[in-house]
């Protein structure tokens, strides 16, 4: 067991971006990445220390109250040549998780099997119980026994290693292919002592290992286990990519070649493909509920005639410009247009991702924009960056997630009625607004719920987002709305910690699609008087409402005055009596409440 940082504590921002504690468990290809996790990190701004020890230990869980619990590497059993026996090594996933769950509500990412580089059997190891399959089935019971339990997540480390290739990297060349530690870890092991038993010098062995890099294998792992970490906390998260269009989601100019994609180019001719891939990749992340924006230096009257596709490419993923919930086709300068696009959405610049093939857009973007990702200077690398950066990354697609399109459309529409209306309780009234209240009791709102925390960061009174295993022990409250425009769904959250005479209000979070009709103070109003309902046995039941300043949360600052919470001198927002909060223009339904 070993507290684990790679050579001097890696150098860090004055105030990093997150700081967590990690354990891992397991075994040599476990452990040896674990060392590399601290230093990776730390490029991201994130102060991480690490513990690592063996899978059993699950005392040292119980000790650090790890932010994230890495698996891998349990004992191999099935794995051997001749053995069959599949069902023993998930057994023992599911005890390891089952009882890791007693233990820690924190995130688990549970590593998978590399599948063998050389197969026992050669070609004819065929079947399900060839070696390489046995593992294959194994990895995909592993991730069907992961979606079980809550906030397991499935590393999937043979893909990661199938990608930059397993030879020299996985030991099978040399020893019993269950082993699967790192071909180069033992060279540097060989390196410091001879190896027992053997006269073979180091220069052997590193041939075997095909000149791959001295702890690549743990510095694969460790940056995929890091992919994963970042994704779940959020870290660096975009929630907008802007696209140019011209030479950029189609050759050439639009204007001059008439069509997006020209009739007489066959369909299989690969620029069709490099275009369509990086179209397929955006159509992916709006289904994740990441939105998509155009700007172009064109004229918008001529995109609108032309963006046609010819008949072969009909069932390809084509993007239309539908599919944007906003755009700028104009002559204007991008940047500018990006600031645009920003303002509208209320979408700050360290959350847009640019895509252009421009050299001297991109430039100025970065020079005038530098908190925006900026894409674009390889082409043929664009569409595996979207799909796999952790910034792009979302544990589940969720309903809300795949309309949040046409929800942010809604809201556009619903701000031109607000600016068009004689005065604000005119506007108010015309919305037709329907909202449910609810006390939530069921568990598969968990997901959409832990999403709409993690996702807002403006209309949120502590900025928290906890996983949805930490969910499960609070009291949930949440709002959906709905009103001529569009249903917006999920809409607010209120995470609560009840007590016998102390209830406490650890997080609010409204959706920034539904402010400006009072919906808010309301909801606060209404959830604080429910738990004050459910605390009446106590002979002063009292609500607190917590309060912690992030750099974004500023328009939350009033939320707990505005729903008749009172500041006391201990700078604690508390309630105990309420009046029932009245909303004549808004249509209310309460369930399971008090």
């Amino acid at each position: 067991r070993v507290r684990m940082r790679v050579g001097p504590a890696p150098a860090l921002p004055a105030e990093p971006r997150d700081r967590w504690t990690v354990v891992y468990l397991g075994l040599c290809l476990v452990l040896p990445s674990a060392d590399v996790l601290a230093a990776l990190a730390a490029t991201e701004g994130c102060d991480v220390t690490v513990y690592a020890s063996l899978a059993p230990d699950l005392d040292l869980v119980t000790e650090r109250a790890p932010d994230f619990v890495v698996v891998g590497d349990l004992p191999r059993v099935g794995l051997g040549y001749r053995d069959d026996r599949i069902p023993p090594y998930i057994d023992a996933a599911r005890t390891l998780l089952t009882e890791l769950r007693r233990r820690t509500s924190a995130p688990i990412l549970l590593r998978n099997l590399p599948g063998p580089s050389t197969p026992v059997g050669g070609m004819a190891d065929r079947g399900k119980q060839g070696a390489i399959n046995r593992v294959r089935l194994i990895n995909v019971a592993l991730a069907e026994l992961a979606l079980t339990f809550s906030d397991v997540h499935v590393v999937d480390i043979d893909h990661t290693l199938s990608v930059a290739g397993k030879r020299g990297l996985v030991d099978d060349a040399v020893v019993v292919s269950h082993h699967l530690a790192s071909l180069t870890w033992i060279a540097d092991r060989a390196a410091r002592e001879p190896l027992p038993g053997t006269a073979h010098d180091v220069g052997a062995l590193l041939a075997a290992a095909s000149g791959r890099a001295p702890l690549e294998l743990e510095h694969l792992l460790a940056a995929e286990d890091l992919r994963y970490m970042l994704a779940l906390r959020g870290v660096g998260r975009r929630k907008l990519v802007v696209v140019d269009l011209d030479d950029t989601l189609w050759p050439g100019v639009l204007a001059e070649t008439g069509a997006p994609f020209p009739p007489a180019l066959a369909v299989d001719l690969y620029p069709h493909f490099l275009y369509l891939g990086l179209h397929e990749a955006l159509l992916a992340l709006r289904d994740r509920g990441i939105l998509l924006a155009c700007v172009s230096k064109n004229d918008e009257a001529v995109v609108r005639e032309l963006w046609r596709y010819p008949e072969g490419l009909r069932g390809q993923p084509a993007l239309t410009l539908d599919d944007f919930v906003t755009y700028r086709i104009n002559w204007d300068d991008k940047v500018e247009n990006v600031l645009a696009i920003a303002a509208e959405l209320e979408v700050a610049p360290s959350a847009i991702a640019f895509i252009d093939d421009s050299a001297r857009e991109r430039e100025n973007v970065r020079s005038r924009l530098p908190e925006v990702m900026v894409l674009g200077d390889n082409p043929f690398a664009v569409r595996a960056h979207l799909l796999t950066d952790p910034a792009f990354q979302v544990p589940s697609v969720t309903a809300e997630a795949s309309r949040r399109t046409e929800l942010v459309r809604g809201k556009l529409a619903r701000d031109r009625a607000r600016d068009a209306a004689p005065d604000a309780a005119a506007f108010a009234a015309s919305l037709d607004m329907r909202v449910v209240f609810r006390r939530e009791v069921d568990e598969g709102a968990l997901p959409r719920i832990a999403e709409l925390l993690q996702r807002t960061t403006q209309l949120t009174t502590t900025g928290e987002a906890p996983a949805a295993a930490v969910l499960r022990t609070r009291t949930l409250y949440t709002l959906t709305a709905a009103d001529r425009f569009t249903d917006y769904g999920l809409a607010g959250v209120c995470v609560v910690e009840e007590g016998t005479d102390l209830a406490v209000i650890h997080q609010v979070a409204i959706s920034c699609r539904i402010l400006g009709v009072g919906l808010e103070s309301f909801f606060v109003a209404t959830v604080a008087r429910d738990v004050l309902h459910r605390c009446g046995a106590a002979s002063a039941p009292r609500v607190e409402g917590r309060w912690r300043a992030t750099a974004r949360n500023l328009p939350a600052r009033n939320l707990y005055a505005s729903a008749g919470f009172v500041l006391g001198e201990d700078g604690r927002w508390m309630a105990s009596t309420l009046d029932p909060p009245t909303a004549p223009h808004i249509t209310v339904t309460r369930e399971n409440l008090r």
